[in-house]
């Protein structure tokens, strides 16, 4: 039997940007080049790129279906990244062969800490999906790669439902 290559893979981060979260994404961003040498020998063609976690609209909204973070919760305008991706406007996709992808990715690891503390990894994962798609985020998403989401965050996903009460104040995001 002869086992094909590892082929393409588009990597997308989401990373938490919640007050805890400095020392982490240092650690994120220091020990990338282990992560890329590694992907490297399997001979994978790959890109990546970055969001972050907070998600918060800047003011909340009427329909209870677009709410994603309590009232008055969390983060500021500017962090508030809502899928979009980090980074240089035309680089915010990194690829494998990039001769900065190290600097790059610890640059845009460091999403900050002024972000939300409701950490919403997989809906900021659909957001920035559903960026790609409609043209407002670089182009990550390729037709014959395989897509991995990587959440980094030190607590666990808030993407509850609004029929269940939220963890701080035991009510729902009404």
């Amino acid at each position: 039997m002869t086992q094909k290559g590892p082929g393409k893979v588009d990597i997308l981060w989401i990373v938490d940007s919640s007050g805890s979260m400095e020392e982490e994404q240092r650690y994120l961003g220091d020990n990338f080049e282990a992560f890329i040498s590694t992907l490297a020998r399997t001979g994978a063609d790959f890109q990546t790129a970055l969001t972050s976690t907070d998600i918060c609209p800047d003011s909340i909204p009427a329909e209870k279906s677009e709410r994603a973070c309590p009232v008055n919760y969390g983060g500021s305008s500017s962090t508030r990244h809502r899928g979009s991706f980090i980074g240089n406007t035309g680089h915010k996709v990194l690829a494998d062969n990039d001769p900065d992808l190290e600097t790059l990715f610890a640059k845009y690891a460091n999403v900050g800490v002024n972000g939300s503390g409701f950490e919403h990894g997989l809906k900021a994962a659909e957001m920035a999906v559903g960026k790609v798609v409609s043209g407002e985020n670089e182009a990550l998403i390729r037709n014959d790669a395989f897509l991995a989401v990587i959440v980094v965050s030190d607590e666990e996903d808030d993407g509850i439902g609004l029929s269940q009460a939220d963890y701080y104040s035991g009510r729902n995001y009404t």
